[in-house]
């Protein structure tokens, strides 16, 4: 009966080990490859026109670095001018600018549906601000297929460094 016993406890220990091997390569790798990122990268140039509007001409890149493909459900940038007295750009970017009726909304990376792994979306858009602007602020946002896949990078782009068009 003991030996009964005990080969019944060392098949369940055996049993039990095996499930917690499996619930922890799931866990701590598989689980890991089936979680979907977006890498998102915007880039700015500025250009001042005599007597006219500023432009700037943003760039917008999202790259897809893990190995589960991703939907795009939304795309968009959004860009506030932010109107400051004097203030270092320092400053600017440790404080949380209050949303204005200036801000403005684009879609991007409209034709494209899918980013599988390693690909990369890039996009571009000109945008006219207005004068008397010297700073902007840029946040670009990449909604996925799936809830709660919501990736954002936001900058802030100096007007006064521009080239003259």
């Amino acid at each position: 009966m003991s030996a009964t016993l005990s080969t019944m406890k060392d098949a369940a220990t055996v049993i039990a080990l095996l499930v917690a091997g499996g619930w922890a390569i799931y866990r701590f790798t598989l689980h890991r490859t089936l979680n979907s990122f977006v890498k998102l990268e915007l880039v700015g140039d500025v250009f001042v026109t005599q007597g006219g509007p500023t432009w700037v001409l943003l760039g917008a890149t999202a790259t897809n670095p893990s190995t589960t493909g991703v939907a795009r459900r939304l795309a968009w940038i959004e860009l506030q001018p932010l109107t400051t007295a004097g203030e270092p750009v320092q400053r600017i970017t440790s404080v949380q600018p209050k949303k204005t009726d200036d801000a403005r909304l684009y879609g991007i990376f409209g034709s494209f549906k899918y980013l599988e792994p390693g690909e990369d979306f890039q996009d571009s858009l000109l945008v006219a601000v207005p004068s008397g602007t010297r700073f902007v602020l840029v946040k670009l946002f990449f909604s996925g297929g799936r809830p709660g896949e919501t990736w954002r990078i936001h900058k802030i782009f100096a007007l006064s460094l521009s080239h003259p068009a």
